[in-house]
């Protein structure tokens, strides 16, 4: 009997250490990452997002002779194939917004990865890049 006593004595007292009536011990507040925000857009997304954006760096990252045959109004020209293209990049502000496009999207589409690798908070990729843009939105 003293042992059926002990072992129902041991489970109350095992069941109301697990209670959930009972103070949990204190955790420490966890530090929480910043959201981030990394898509990739369509022309016309990316056109929309671009004019609902206050302060944003619109990046092209085709050669300069392909920035001089046409590129997106206040668009910086990072070549994506020269030798200190990851120095310029490392230079934008990683809590603005940065939004990207090259000539189809193969050179901009590695850039987003890369910035998301930086830890940007907001990368915003043109899906198509300047060609697929100039047919959606320049020839409307």
């Amino acid at each position: 009997m003293k042992k059926i006593s002990l072992l129902l004595l041991c489970a109350i007292f095992m069941l109301a250490c697990n209670s959930e009536s009972t103070p949990k011990a204190v955790k420490e507040p966890q530090k929480k990452e910043a959201a981030k925000v990394s898509l990739k857009l369509s022309p016309t997304a990316f056109q929309t997002k671009l004019n609902s954006l206050g302060k944003v760096q619109l990046v092209d990252v085709r050669t300069p002779e392909e920035y001089a045959e046409g590129h997106l109004e206040n668009a910086v020209n990072y070549n994506f194939y020269d030798d200190d293209f990851k120095a310029k990049l490392a230079t934008l502000d990683p809590n603005l917004p940065v939004m990207l496009y090259c000539k189809s999207g193969g050179r901009s589409g590695k850039t987003y990865n890369q910035l998301k690798g930086m830890n940007f908070k907001e990368v915003y990729d043109m899906a198509g890049g300047y060609s697929r843009w100039s047919e959606e939105i320049l020839k409307k």
